[in-house]
């Protein structure tokens, strides 16, 4: 986590809601969760006074959040631009997508 040292100066506790979207809760991604829980144990946590609910883990839906949803258009800009997709042309009609040109 970028800048944890900075997030807490008077280390009084804080906790973390973290909230998961296009996540199916199955058997492997709860083996994720616990391992987002057991991040407390983690010292650098401790020593900051962070701390993360095994409740304060959910699923969401970013549809039908309106932040959520620009926050995944901007990472997904991101990525295509850092992927260099942009270059990339179909190869039936040899044209950049809409979708490509869109961002």
């Amino acid at each position: 986590m970028f800048g944890r040292e900075y997030c807490n100066p008077y280390k009084t506790p804080q906790y973390i809601i973290i909230l998961l979207t296009k996540f199916h809760f199955k058997k492997e991604n709860k083996d994720f969760k616990q391992f987002l829980f057991g991040l407390n144990k983690n010292p650098k946590f401790r020593a900051i006074n962070l701390y993360i609910s095994p409740d304060e883990i959910v699923k969401i839906d970013s549809k039908k959040r309106l932040p959520l949803q620009i926050m995944d258009i901007m990472l997904d800009a991101m990525c295509f631009r850092l992927n260099e997709k942009q270059q990339e042309k179909q190869v039936e009609n040899s044209k950049r997508d809409k979708r490509a040109i869109a961002k």
